[in-house]
């Protein structure tokens, strides 16, 4: 134990102040073979208006811009005023006050 300890701290004053950043290196390194299946992005094959063997999912979410403010539009236009000026109301409610 004390061979493997030795040897450590001679490697260490060997790299002297690169020691930290070799190790992070090595650990980086180490970590990202690790997880490289995680990383790489799955690649598919098949043809238009084929059935899929499996469910695909998107890795990012693709915005249509034009539609949804067409959408947004038509669901406002669809949708009646709230509030209506009655010339009448205002009248019915001064005459309950008196």
């Amino acid at each position: 134990m004390k061979k493997v300890r030795q040897k450590l701290r001679k490697f260490q004053e060997s790299l002297g102040i690169f020691y930290l950043p070799a190790l992070l290196g090595v650990t980086f390194l180490f970590l990202l073979i690790l997880g490289w299946s995680n990383v790489q992005p799955t690649s598919y094959s098949f043809e238009l208006n084929q059935v899929a063997r499996e469910t695909i999912r998107a890795p990012r979410t693709v915005e249509d811009k034009e539609q949804t403010e067409k959408n947004q539009q038509m669901a406002m236009d669809g949708v009646g005023d709230i509030y209506v000026f009655d010339q009448n109301r205002e009248q019915q409610q001064i005459d309950k006050v008196k």
